[in-house]
């Protein structure tokens, strides 16, 4: 009693536990695929809009010098340069200096003078101007006087001095600086450079949007990998030589998100590329599992406790039940013992009309339900064998179609176009022949056709250097024969048996009748051979039916044949390996001419 007790307590524990369990784990599935689609869909549409932000912030800055194109007196000044004239000198000051107000995040603006090699600078409400006689030479971006861009930016770093000593440094100010190649219109003669420092205060008020600080993670770099700005203040200026970003430049990524796991970061990454003309600077957004999944991790254990309460009620429930247990037990104890020992059936018609009927009534229809899964299990094994057989049958090396393609496409140079058409009709009866999946026995007559028009392309690549030999009883034509049992063979014999550099390659395939149940296949080769011991090997793996399953390599024809003659023949079909006394291998298939398929 104690027993049975104990066991209907389980029993209904684990019909509770198991659906609830499974329950709880499909919820937080796909509570947790939800929460991380609706994630990614809400980051994106953010760097979706902070894209347009900073690309259109970008171009506010390079806008900014178009606006000098429009002051005739300041491009006359850089045509013909200073030369010592205070009133030049006065006019490219308030030129400037209109610049730099125009704007708070302007912290430097720096111009340089081609024409007298002058070169000017304001900071800080000050402007300083030289003499720079090494002209070019110390510019970073001299680059963009033949450049077809008239601008390039330069990734955040810390403010420079552009070679005035006498302007007081700041080394904790980081800057992104535009540099611009001031030209001559219509004739795009080179007159200057003018370089504009920004702060990052704009460009980080977008990008503080875009994140949440200490959970996630913030990435805008330029074209060249470069960080320009992050939610880690100890990269900002620095390459990105993450292997995530690595994967995103090379293309491995072509969508706008994917999940990222390693040593320092597991989770999902979001990504968007800038408009034009910064369609190759990336806005990256990392978000962490433990933050993505949060919610569903709330969730997934307020369901645990609501199942952790139901459960206790089953228990006091199970051990209700458990003492109304009477005299029927005895006949399910009875059953049980009959189906033990093997007979899966019922003696009795009802336990009652209480839960012991109702018990022994399901009871009763389990084992008609076992019964049933049991015949359905083996017709499920003859499918398997079905289908087991279908995709041996498809393993064929397209090695020797792109082969063939290759001589018909050498014999199209060479105008030769009776031999092309007869080629490629041979290649598109193999084509037909071998995508016909619905048929799985053939006539031998037609296998032996295709593995003829294999032949014949293999023939024609490598001309005299090989032939073949066919001869088959006339009484086997209309044989049945397992599909593509020739292929598997032959390609071994080109790919690891035929040596065109030394003698002419020869293959002879024989078909005759040994008696009137039997047939017998004959495939023999001048080629190399194989080693004795493999030899050996092979033939006892055959003969014991034991280990063939694991060959691999050069042998994976003779494998797919053998496993296909066991899968229709059984023991009434044979295989024998063997090597030709001067030099050769050969292979002899023994078949039943009256077709039985047998099944395992």
């Amino acid at each position: 009693m104690y027993k049975i007790r104990n066991k209907l307590i389980l029993f209904l524990m684990l019909v509770t536990v198991i659906p609830f369990g499974t329950s709880i784990a499909i919820t937080y599935y796909y509570t947790k695929e939800s929460l991380k689609d609706q994630f990614i869909t809400e980051n994106y549409k953010l760097i979706h809009q902070a894209k347009y932000d900073l690309s259109d912030y970008f171009q506010s800055i390079n806008q900014i010098p178009l606006t000098l194109y429009l002051n005739r007196n300041f491009m006359n000044i850089l045509e013909f340069g200073i030369n010592d004239d205070l009133e030049r000198y006065q006019e490219l000051k308030r030129a400037l200096f209109n610049l730099y107000s125009t704007r708070d995040d302007i912290k430097q603006i720096y111009l340089y003078i081609d024409k007298s090699k002058n070169d000017l600078i304001v900071f800080n409400d000050n402007i300083l101007s030289r003499k720079n006689e090494k002209g070019l030479e110390e510019h970073p971006y001299r680059k963009l006087m033949e450049s077809q861009s008239y601008f390039t930016i330069e990734p955040t770093h810390k403010i420079n001095d552009y070679g005035f000593l006498l302007i007081p440094k700041n080394p904790s100010i980081n800057v992104v600086s535009f540099h611009h190649s001031l030209k001559q219109i219509p004739s795009s003669q080179f007159l200057g450079f003018l370089s504009i420092d920004v702060d990052l205060e704009k460009i980080e008020s977008i990008g503080n949007r875009l994140y949440t600080l200490g959970t996630e993670d913030f990435y805008l770099m330029d074209q060249t990998g470069h960080i320009v700005y992050s939610s880690d203040q100890s990269l900002i200026g620095k390459m990105n030589h993450e292997k995530w970003y690595d994967q995103i430049i090379t293309g491995q990524k072509q969508q706008q998100s994917f999940e990222w796991a390693d040593d320092r970061f597991s989770g999902v990454l979001v990504y968007d590329k800038l408009s034009a003309p910064y369609d190759n600077w990336l806005i990256v957004k990392r978000i962490p599992y433990e933050h993505l999944y949060k919610r569903a991790r709330e969730i997934a254990v307020m369901n645990i406790l609501i199942g952790l309460l139901f459960l206790g009620i089953v228990v006091l429930a199970t051990l209700f039940i458990s003492f109304r247990i009477t005299s029927p037990i005895n006949i399910l104890i009875n059953t049980i013992k009959k189906i033990e020992s093997g007979r899966l059936e019922t003696d009795f018609d009802s336990l009652g009309n209480d839960e012991f009927g109702l018990l022994g009534k399901h009871f009763k229809s389990m084992v008609e339900r076992i019964n049933h899964l049991i015949d359905q299990e083996y017709r499920l094994e003859i499918e398997n064998k079905i289908n087991q057989l279908k995709a041996l049958q498809s393993q064929i090396n397209p090695h020797f179609l792109y082969n063939s393609l290759q001589s018909i496409g050498t014999l199209a140079l060479k105008n030769q176009g009776a031999q092309v058409y007869s080629l490629i009709t041979s290649l598109s009866q193999i084509m037909r022949y071998g995508m016909n999946i619905e048929e799985n026995l053939v006539p031998l007559h037609r296998e032996i056709g295709y593995a003829e028009s294999y032949l014949v392309l293999q023939k024609q690549r490598f001309d005299e250097k090989f032939d073949y030999y066919i001869d088959i009883d006339q009484a086997l034509y209309t044989t049945l024969v397992p599909k593509m049992i020739f292929q598997p063979l032959l390609e071994n014999y080109f790919k690891h048996g035929f040596d065109y550099s030394k003698i002419v390659g020869r293959l002879n395939i024989i078909c005759k009748v040994l008696n009137d149940q039997q047939f017998q296949i004959v495939i023999e080769d001048n080629g190399k051979g194989i080693l004795v011991e493999k030899l050996h090997m092979l033939q006892s793996m055959i003969e014991t039916d034991n280990g063939f399953e694991r060959i691999e390599g050069e042998s994976i024809g003779l494998k797919n044949v053998y496993q296909r003659l066991k899968l229709y023949y059984g023991n009434q079909a044979s295989i024998k390996i063997y090597n030709l006394q001067d030099s050769g291998f050969g292979i002899e298939l023994i078949i039943p001419i009256a077709f039985e398929r047998v099944i395992h």
